[in-house]
């Protein structure tokens, strides 16, 4: 079959003569710039004849020149010139061939795709480092430059960069071209079956989309450069301390001056901390740098007051090198306090109860990862809905979503998805390690990110490997709570428990009680609520962390209408057509019954049912806080999946399936909640109400309690 067969006609007709060559200024002698290759300029053909199951895999680290080459079945000639899609990068070979391929491949296509582009140097550019970043692909990556294999990846969804120094034109055009080799992969929420590649190979399961699924950047610095800035938060809420890895690549140990500006996100001129050393050492190859930081003028980052800052690092060594490097964060601290007596958890000193939903990693259109107006649009759902953290669940998170988690003020649970998959083996388990690690690091400046988790319901004990996971993840961020498992922990001591604190090198399997019910009862009942020690949820456990961390389905439907206006004009995707013929079906069964007589729209129809989950979950979170115990409540979940069980909060759109003020009335900061025991008495009895003060806020101070039947 010719590939090219495969290209929708209306798509050839908007992108296929669209070319971008991008180009960027760089100062004279020193400093850094940056040469975005994302966005259009791509171009993506499908190599239906490449061979990839029996191939042989490389975990990190590999030796390039002893890997075998894998050009393009046609030669690098015919596929240049053949009838290739024009495209953006991000981009996802299901997002443009999901319908075309149904009949051959049921829509996911497993095999080969090759994206290339070309680029220009800038001028000036020779004497740089040159440094090609990906933030993502799945699933393996082969990187060549100008027809020569420079890079191998084979860790999906995560970062890696290549030095490409020694082998990129500075007088001539440069074709980046990558080889993506998707095997497997599922659409659904599953992860820990391992999946296969050939029938050699057990791999980490992932969500079966193929594709560039990140930004791709060319970075250009001088020979002693930054390479990272870890900011680590502190208990000391106005105290950092920075961790600058620093690069030097002339063979010889240089000093130089180094100075740090701390100011506000967003407004430069406002610096709350400024310091300076004349002599700092940057010895051959790599070193780290570390300071610690005092700014008691900062404000703190929260849900409610999400205040960012940028560490800005500047340094210098002769002769002609310097580098600036800008890093966000958030002065906050989040741990554990009272455990063993009265355990809660406490962001910047107030105690916090977390409600969250889990987010399963799906995305309209390209499946895998969100434009930015919709990573926007999921924290605005979310807040509107009163949840003050959301799940990266089964499945690594996209950073953009953080970024806009960290600038709107929310916070975030992650799960690198896959990792220790049953079935699998010493490799299996190798590439998962590699894949946390490097999700550990990725993340670890982000304010808004706060409890990271190894793997969701595993019901084995810890082995050796998973505590030394565990035990290099903390290392590599000792600011975090992490967590071995979440899941069906038992009273007392229990490895399940396993989990590791802030600043705190011991390993612990008391403490984190964490415990699912993922499919609940959905609707309401009046035995949800007995007494003040008789309800859904009670616990006693107060030496504990209580964390509900799955807690009741709600399969209600997408909102169908929303989605088809949304789809107007707009190509399929992976998941329109399947959207497309939903909202068809739904209308011809509204008209059919003549459900306009009382449901207004199709739209009405689809949020009457949302409501009956929403009002259920509300009146479970108020369970919770009316407790005073637990701490944590996860809804089971937050974006419907296009296939299987539906359930979420929102649709995959991110549509609230319900009235979202339905759920934000049970996250209020400061109210009465009324809770009725005997709900159904005869005229001549009697009825006892409970009356609780949920109250995060800081009021203080004798009360007037007033009631009124009606």
């Amino acid at each position: 079959m010719d590939p090219a067969h495969l290209i929708s006609k209306k798509l050839l007709l908007i992108v296929l003569l669209l070319t971008v060559v991008p180009y960027a200024s760089v100062a004279a002698d020193t400093g850094r710039s940056e040469i975005d290759l994302s966005g259009m300029g791509w171009k993506l053909w499908l190599d239906l004849e490449a061979v990839f199951l029996e191939d042989e895999l490389f975990l990190p680290p590999v030796d390039i020149a002893k890997l075998p080459v894998n050009p393009p079945t046609v030669g690098w000639d015919k596929m240049y010139s053949s009838r290739a899609l024009a495209l953006n990068v991000p981009g996802t070979v299901e997002e443009y061939f999901w319908d075309d391929l149904k009949k051959n491949y049921a829509g996911d296509y497993k095999g080969v795709s090759w994206w290339w582009r070309e680029f220009s140097m800038p001028e000036r550019s020779e004497g740089k480092r040159v440094i090609l970043k990906f933030e993502a692909v799945r699933m393996r990556a082969e990187v060549f430059l100008n027809n020569q294999l420079i890079h191998y990846d084979l860790v999906d969804s995560t970062p890696f960069e290549v030095d490409i120094t020694n082998k990129v034109k500075h007088d001539a055009g440069n074709v980046l071209a990558v080889r993506i080799t998707d095997p497997s992969g599922n659409f659904y929420w599953l992860d820990y079956f391992a999946d296969s590649w050939g029938k050699k190979y057990k791999i980490p399961t992932s969500h079966g989309f193929g594709g560039i699924i990140g930004p791709v950047k060319l970075l250009l610095v001088d020979p002693v450069h930054i390479s990272d800035v870890f900011v680590k938060n502190k208990p000391a809420i106005t105290e950092i301390d920075l961790e600058i890895t620093v690069k030097n690549t002339t063979g010889k140990d240089v000093k130089g001056p180094m100075k740090i500006d701390i100011f506000e996100w967003g407004d430069p001129s406002k610096v709350i901390h400024t310091a300076e050393w004349e002599d700092i050492s940057f010895a051959a190859g790599q070193s780290v740098v570390s300071k610690t930081i005092s700014a008691p003028l900062a404000k703190l980052w929260d849900t409610d007051n999400p205040n960012l800052y940028v560490c800005k690092v500047d340094i210098s060594a002769a002769p002609h090198s310097a580098d600036t490097i800008r890093t966000r964060f958030g002065f906050r601290w989040f741990d554990i306090d009272g455990l063993g007596k009265n355990a809660v958890l406490r962001l910047n000193g107030k105690r916090v109860v977390l409600r969250s939903a889990i987010s399963w990693g799906f995305w309209p259109t390209n499946g895998i990862y969100p434009a930015p107006e919709m990573a926007k649009k999921q924290i605005l759902a979310a807040k509107a809905a009163g949840l003050n953290m959301l799940n990266f669940h089964r499945c690594i998170g996209p950073p953009i979503v953080l970024d806009y988690a960290d600038e709107l003020g929310l916070m975030y649970f992650e799960e690198p998805g896959g990792y220790a998959s049953m079935g699998g083996d010493d490799f299996t388990f190798a590439w998962s390690r590699e894949k946390l690690l490097r999700m550990v690091k990725r993340d670890r400046n982000h304010p808004s990110l706060v409890i990271i988790n190894m793997i969701n319901e595993q019901t084995k004990p810890p082995t050796e490997g998973n505590k030394r996971d565990l035990s290099d993840a903390h290392k590599i961020d000792p600011t975090r709570i992490i967590s071995y498992t979440s899941g069906w922990a038992k009273d007392g001591e229990d490895p399940i428990k396993l989990h590791m604190r802030p600043y705190d090198d011991k390993q612990y399997i008391t403490g984190w009680y964490d415990v699912h019910h993922a499919v609940g009862a959905g609707i309401y009942q009046d035995h949800h609520y007995k007494s003040p020690t008789e309800f859904y949820l009670y616990t006693d456990n107060k030496g504990e962390i209580v964390f509900w961390g799955e807690e009741a389905a709600l399969a209600t439907p997408p909102r169908l209408e929303k989605i088809h206006e949304t789809l107007q004009d707009r190509p399929n995707g992976w998941d329109g057509a399947e959207y497309r013929e939903w909202y068809a079906a739904y209308r011809k069964y509204f008209n059919d019954k003549g459900l306009k007589r009382h449901f207004k729209s199709i739209d009405a129809l689809t949020l009457s049912m949302g409501d009956t989950a929403y009002y259920y979950h509300g009146r479970m979170i108020e369970n919770v806080r009316v407790g005073n115990v637990s701490d944590g409540y996860v809804v089971n979940g937050w974006e419907s999946e296009k296939w299987e069980n539906h359930s979420g909060i929102v649709d995959c759109f991110r549509n609230h399936k319900g009235r979202p003020e339905l759920l934000a009335k049970y996250n209020q900061p400061l109210y009465v909640a009324v809770k009725i025991r005997n709900k159904h008495p005869n005229t001549t009895e009697s009825f006892t109400t409970d009356f609780f003060i949920i109250n995060e806020t800081d009021l203080r101070g004798g009360m007037k309690l007033m009631a009124k039947l009606e």
